[in-house]
């Protein structure tokens, strides 16, 4: 009987401490945020099936929300490129390239901003879009 008991504390023990280290480990993402300084976003033009067109200041604030939580994805390499954006931030391009429903963005490590914490990567990096659907910007008159 004290058996099964001490067996089920470490069994009670053992899962708490494994749930307390995959919430240790979900803190530590790494996100588009922390490898791209979005707060010198000057102008951005997006690429998709409504065309080429410059996003309003509004936009820019969505996107900049968007994009800042988009969580890096060491382990993927898709083909992407039905939609491309175009960042300017502090006067250096940075393209994003994802798709229609697409579950991952891709940027090559050239375009970001903030190289502190940089994954080591063959040169483009991944990013979960979180069910973002670029597609759903449309131009603004």
């Amino acid at each position: 009987m004290k058996l099964k008991l001490l067996l089920s504390c470490l069994v009670i023990f053992t899962s708490c401490k494994d749930v307390t280290k995959a919430k240790e480990s979900d803190n530590n993402a790494i996100t588009f945020g922390n490898l791209v300084d979005l707060s010198k976003l000057e102008k951005a033009t997006m690429y998709n099936n409504s065309g080429k067109f410059e996003l309003t200041a509004a936009q820019i604030g969505k996107l900049k929300k968007e994009l800042s939580g988009m969580e890096y994805e060491k382990s993927i390499s898709v083909k992407l490129g039905t939609i491309y954006v175009e960042l300017i931030i502090d006067g250096k391009k940075c393209g994003i390239t994802s798709g229609t429903h697409a579950d991952y963005i891709e940027v090559h490590k050239n375009s970001l901003t903030i190289t502190k914490g940089l994954p080591e990567s063959r040169g483009w990096l991944y990013f979960k879009t979180n069910g973002v659907n670029f597609d759903n910007y449309k131009p603004k008159n």
